[in-house]
């Protein structure tokens, strides 16, 4: 990912960075798992949101797109 040639020009609606295999790793360990997405628009969250150890998401608006998982 070049954040210079990407920064407000997202290609798709999909995580960068594998942030969905990020989510379904530590979901898979986990059984207790909140996602907190950062993103400037729109995401694709098909990949991991019926995932029974995803128990929360919080969805915020900030200049870059990252995704934090916590586990608890």
């Amino acid at each position: 990912m070049n954040l210079q040639t990407s920064f407000l020009h997202r290609k798709n609606l999909t995580a960068w960075a594998n942030g969905d295999d990020l989510v379904l790793a530590v979901a898979a360990q986990n059984n207790n798992t909140i996602v907190v997405v950062h993103s400037v628009g729109p995401l694709i969250v098909e990949p991991w949101i019926d995932n029974p150890n995803v128990t929360a998401v919080r969805f915020s608006s900030c200049l870059f797109l990252n995704i934090y998982v916590l586990c608890c």
